[in-house]
């Protein structure tokens, strides 16, 4: 009886050693299981959005300003008058400074005088070259014979339709001789003056681009005339500003480059009609220039003062996003502004017609003394959070 129950003790005990073993190598495995595993993560709290640097200006109102638009402009000659030939035939010699133009029908002698030349100065009715004559002297000798010969027909016919000899056919066409021989003879005198080709308006003789004794065709340019009495000023004024300009208006401009100078002049055409493909309107500006000291082709530049504006806000036309959506420039731009440290979205109306360089002028949507945002705004949201790195001076037209 007692070896029995030593025997199944010793097999209970080993039994439970197994278990326990088998217990502890469990427990190990989830150990190690657990230790190997990734852990979880608690969940943390969001950080504040970090503040986007942004430069800034502060929005001025001006008071009163007088707005006016710089433009660059060319100068030009009073008249240009180009002598064209009114007969074929060969110049015969150009005329002598202080030569009258004579009303015999052959070519005076030349004088002793200076010869014309390009860039001299010649006075109104002043001869400038003599075209040959030699046909038209014959032209008018026959012109003349013929007149005088219908003339005495006429007159025969004419005393012999009153006595009655003469038919009224007879007399009419004598008439009409008469009347076609007095039509050659004044043809032929008016190309007899036509041989002298004078100066119509005074100025400085620009081109003579024919030599002596060649020969020109009826129509040919023989002389150029520029009138340098008066400079004019061209200036292509955008369609906007042309409204605001008057004729007699008196404008100051600034005339080269080396050496500076100041021209005062006055507005004396404007033009009705807008260029279409460049939508300005062309004006001319005359400025006296007695001396002869302004030159024609030269570039000047003024500022043409247009309208005055009280209480004017300009901003950087750059920092102005267009909304999409809209249709018009004007109702359609958003801005930043900096308040209480963060930006916020500022919905304003611009004047497109004062577009000044990089400034325009806000119609509406600001008061003065914001805050502007001018860099750095595309990367800003509502309300968020910004810092000021740079403050620029407001700038001025």
């Amino acid at each position: 009886m007692t070896k029995p129950n030593t025997e199944s003790r010793r097999g209970f005990i080993r039994r439970n050693l197994v278990n326990l073993l088998i217990i502890l190598i469990a427990l190990g495995g989830v150990g190690l299981l657990a230790k190997f595993l990734p852990k979880k993560q608690t969940e943390s709290k969001p950080l504040p959005p970090k503040p986007v640097p942004v430069t800034v200006m502060t929005v001025e109102v001006l008071p009163t300003y007088q707005d006016r638009v710089k433009i660059a402009g060319r100068t030009e000659p009073n008249r240009i008058t180009r002598l064209s030939a009114e007969l074929a035939a060969s110049i015969e010699r150009y005329a002598h400074l202080g030569e009258v133009r004579s009303n015999s029908c052959t070519i005076p002698p030349a004088p002793k005088t200076t010869k014309l030349d390009e860039g001299f100065l010649v006075k109104a009715g002043q001869p400038i070259l003599y075209l040959n004559t030699d046909y038209t002297i014959a032209t008018l000798e026959q012109a003349r014979a013929d007149y005088d010969f219908a003339l005495i027909d006429y007159k025969r016919v004419s005393e012999l339709r009153g006595s009655g000899v003469s038919t009224a056919q007879e007399l009419d066409l004598a008439r009409t001789r008469r009347d076609k021989a007095k039509s050659a003879l004044t043809r032929a005198e008016a190309d007899m003056k036509r041989c002298v080709i004078v100066a119509p308006s005074p100025g400085e003789l620009n081109r003579l681009p024919i030599e002596e004794r060649e020969y020109v065709q009826k129509g040919d340019v023989v002389a150029e005339i520029v009138d340098l009495s008066i400079i004019k000023v061209s200036l292509d004024v955008a369609e906007r500003d042309s409204p605001f300009l008057k004729k007699g208006q008196a404008l100051t401009l600034s005339y080269g480059l080396v050496q500076p100078r100041t021209l005062h002049g006055t507005i004396t055409y404007i033009s009705a009609i807008a260029e279409p493909s460049t939508q300005t309107t062309h004006i001319e500006v005359s400025i006296p220039n007695p001396d002869r000291s302004i030159r024609p082709s030269q570039i000047t530049k003024t500022y043409l003062p247009l309208r005055k504006l009280e209480n004017v806000i300009m901003i950087p036309l750059a920092v102005a996003i267009p909304l999409p959506g809209k249709t018009s420039l004007e109702k359609g731009h958003r801005i930043w502004l900096l308040e209480n440290g963060k930006g916020v979205p500022r919905e304003v109306k611009l004047d497109m017609d004062m577009l000044r360089g990089e400034l325009v002028r806000v119609a509406e949507g600001l008061v003065g003394g914001e805050t502007l945002i001018t860099a750095g705004r595309n990367y800003i949201g509502p309300n968020q959070p910004v810092k000021v790195i740079n403050t620029i001076p407001t700038p001025r037209p």
